[in-house]
């Protein structure tokens, strides 16, 4: 689907890892740092889903493996309410 469409779904992430987390977050931590290309401990937010337009992502900053996703989806599903 991402490659028919000019627009991709996508969460933010924060290094504010202060606040409990929710059911709708997810705290990237260790070896995950440095696979998703960020510098420190961060928090996937899946309650706060939005659209850019594929112009607007300049590079890609890394990856994460498929249990991070797993647990990402997870969120997702949670915050959809599916």
């Amino acid at each position: 689907m991402n490659q028919i469409l000019d627009d991709l779904m996508v969460v933010p992430c924060t290094s504010n890892t202060n606040r409990p987390l929710t059911v709708t977050q997810y705290l990237i931590t260790g070896d995950e740092i440095g696979s998703a290309g960020i510098r420190v401990e961060s928090v996937v937010r899946c309650e706060s889903i939005f659209t850019l337009n594929k112009s607007m992502i300049l590079r890609k900053l890394g990856s994460l493996s498929s249990e991070t996703i797993n647990q990402v989806n997870f969120c997702l599903i949670a915050a959809l309410e599916l």
